[in-house]
């Protein structure tokens, strides 16, 4: 099983070739790219010559033992009543599937669009199963499985978070099932489960092997989002690899766990120490799932 952590934050910092670097010398297999920048008219990945950006990104990762296997797109994918907004970020969606195979990624997680952002009238899963089939094609085209991931919503008024689309595993299940296709798939979300209401580790044997291939690891206090190392909250770790060695897990192990660079200096020694012990610590739940 892969050790693999994300982009984001550090390429934020230093840009996405010290991203790669710094992520190899932390010792990790692989890395998630995060196209959150995509939405920005200065994103190397919306300029005339992104397909030779991405070639030579994967090609400089190469070069240090080091290779791309999960994305993430941008998001929102949905604003209520902004059709500009919408047309450009489906745009922005398939522009994300062509630079995954670009890059020989094989799972990019989309987010579902969730019931802030419907038009009135419109049901949650209708909605959804529309807009997945929309990018049903595309996925096909490039060669790369869509994951949806389970959401949750901020109840401004009771001040608190709520379940929203895909939240428990129940319905993430039957959303799963009923696009019935090869082309998508589940990325579990571990601290958006607690954040709901849900043990990880139920929702990791409700899924099952052969609906979960795709993994976002971090921690929280069980009240914020806050994308920590695992240890640093309060999530049931020896619970979490036991229901992943039960069901079987054959995906990548992938931090999800920016919120512990964001308070950091940009300094590369800094961040490559933070990574190493990022990747200590994966390296001790991998032998604890067995992989």
């Amino acid at each position: 099983m892969k050790l693999v952590t994300l982009t984001s934050t550090i390429s934020e910092r230093f840009g996405d070739r010290t991203a790669v670097r710094l992520i190899k010398e932390g010792g990790f297999d692989a890395i998630d790219y995060s196209m959150f920048s995509i939405t920005r008219e200065d994103s190397p990945l919306v300029q005339s010559d992104y397909r030779e950006y991405a070639a030579g990104l994967r090609e400089y990762a190469k070069n240090l033992g080091i290779g791309f296997s999960q994305g993430h797109a941008p998001f929102p994918t949905y604003k209520v009543g902004d059709d500009p907004y919408n047309e450009r970020l489906f745009s922005l969606l398939v522009r994300s599937l062509e630079i995954s195979s670009l890059l020989g990624i094989k799972r990019l997680v989309v987010h579902p669009v969730h019931p802030t952002q419907l038009p009135p009238g419109r049901g949650k899963k209708e909605f959804n199963m529309e807009f997945y089939g929309r990018l049903l094609p595309y996925a096909k085209e490039y060669g790369v499985v869509i994951c949806l991931e389970n959401m949750f919503s901020f109840d401004s008024v009771r001040g608190c978070i709520v379940p929203n689309v895909c939240s428990l595993a129940e319905e993430f299940v039957d959303f799963l099932d009923s696009l019935d296709s090869e082309w998508f798939t589940a990325c579990l979300d571990v601290g958006h489960c607690v954040l709901v209401g849900e043990k990880p580790e139920d929702a990791i044997r409700t899924l099952g092997g052969d609906r979960l291939k795709a993994l976002h690891i971090h921690d929280n206090n069980y009240r914020a989002d806050q994308h920590l190392f695992p240890y640093f909250g309060k999530i049931d770790w020896d619970a979490v690899t036991a229901a992943l060695r039960e069901i079987g897990y054959q995906g990548e192990f992938t931090f999800e766990s920016d919120g512990f660079f964001q308070g950091l200096p940009a300094d590369e020694t800094i961040f490559r120490s933070a990574l190493r012990l990022g990747n200590d610590i994966g390296r001790y739940l991998l032998e604890e799932i067995g992989g």
